[in-house]
């Protein structure tokens, strides 16, 4: 196999590729577009090339769309048992704000011009609700999604490069998260009152054991053991748009038995008593699904509905800020702050590993290392004599 190329302009390069022929013995080639740092960089992309050609990893020309080769690949990934919300996210993006402006051309002509120009857009007037553009934290999420995929184009030969490689993605600025200390939490509790009653036992889940809304809603009793005082959290609650609430295994597959506090034991207890005697009241009116949360009447809760009525007593607590998932977060931090090893930290929250949790709660670890140095600064002078 061989190749050609030349300079349409300074970074970028029309490249030409043979390909082993056809059936009908007929020379064919590939046309691509090169983006390089200089002649030398184009020579090692193109060499690639002719060798991918070679080896027949390099795909003929073709005229998929990015809007057909987008929607085949997440319905792969749909296919893969990738969570729920993820796919509906993906769509979501996809069909707002990628297809319109991206969707008609051929995978083989997105240009890095052509991405960065979405970037511009989307940026400037890209709010489909209002005037003006997305946030730079929304339109990294139209990056990411769009470089994935062109990603795995490049990997199936279709382009020769990524162009989204080469446009930077917006700035997003890091803010610290309004994690609920001690405090927050016991006016948390308080604002549940009678009316939002039902939430305590959530509020405790969630800032006691860490788990998500998901976990909380798809808790079931033949999970809990009261004896052993663990949880086996093994499935959550999930509920897509236009569709019946399903349970699945948790994020990243992170299942796990974990123990438990005994305050958080003994309320687990208590809400399966009341639990008991609200069935025995309602008799056949009652709906029994075997979970931990439910309405009044056994149905299951979904995580929306658990999220926006801890939002209304969030406001009513007068920490409007604070959300239902930053109790797990609460859960993490009081953990580390007890001087819990961080390895335990991240095992009882089922990070994938425990750099994510260093990185999550950083900015509680000077504390502890104070404490630490302390700790050893006893140590020292009770060795020394001092």
């Amino acid at each position: 196999m061989t190749g050609c190329m030349k300079e349409v302009r300074p970074g970028v390069w029309r490249a030409w590729v043979d390909l082993p022929r056809g059936e009908d013995n007929k020379r064919r080639q590939k046309k691509l577009t090169l983006y390089a740092t200089g002649v030398r960089d184009a020579q090692r992309q193109l060499a690639k090339l002719v060798a991918d050609a070679t080896a027949g990893k390099l795909a003929p020309s073709s005229k998929e769309t990015l809007a057909s080769y987008l929607d085949s690949w997440i319905d792969h990934k749909e296919a893969s048992k990738l969570a729920g919300k993820t796919i509906q996210t993906w769509r979501s993006l996809a069909r707002v704000h990628i297809v319109p402006h991206l969707g008609k051309m051929r995978l083989e002509r997105i240009t890095v011009r052509a991405v960065r120009d979405l970037h511009t857009m989307l940026l400037t007037s890209g709010h489909q609700r209002k005037a003006g553009g997305l946030s730079p934290r929304s339109v990294l999420h139209v990056h990411r999604l769009l470089s994935e995929v062109l990603k795995n184009a490049v990997t199936e030969g279709l382009i020769p490069s990524n162009p989204c490689a080469l446009v930077t993605p917006p700035y997003v600025e890091k803010t610290e998260r309004q994690i609920p200390d001690e405090a927050a939490l016991f006016r948390l509790l308080a604002a549940t009152g009678e009316t939002w009653l039902w939430l305590r036992l959530p509020i405790l889940l969630a800032a006691g054991a860490g788990l998500r809304e998901g976990e909380v809603c798809g808790l079931h009793w033949s999970s809990v053991d009261l004896v052993a005082e663990t949880i086996n959290i093994k499935e959550q609650a999930e509920r897509l748009t236009g569709k019946p609430l399903t349970y699945r295994t948790p994020k990243r597959n992170k299942k796990g038995v974990i123990s438990l506090p005994a305050f958080l034991v003994d309320a687990l207890r208590a809400h399966k008593g009341q639990q008991t005697l609200q069935r025995m009241q309602l008799e056949a009116a009652w709906q029994e699904h075997g979970l931990v949360v439910t309405q009044e009447d056994g149905r299951p809760r979904t995580p929306d509905n658990l999220s926006h009525a801890f939002a209304k007593v969030a406001d009513y607590a007068g920490i409007p800020d604070v959300t239902f998932h930053d109790l797990r977060h609460c859960c993490a931090t009081l953990q580390i702050a007890a001087g819990v090893p961080l390895k335990v930290v991240s095992e009882r929250m089922r990070h994938s590993s425990i750099t994510i949790t260093a990185d999550l709660y950083g900015h509680v670890m000077p504390v502890t290392d104070r404490e630490a140095a302390r700790k050893m600064d006893g140590a020292l002078r009770r060795a020394f004599g001092g």
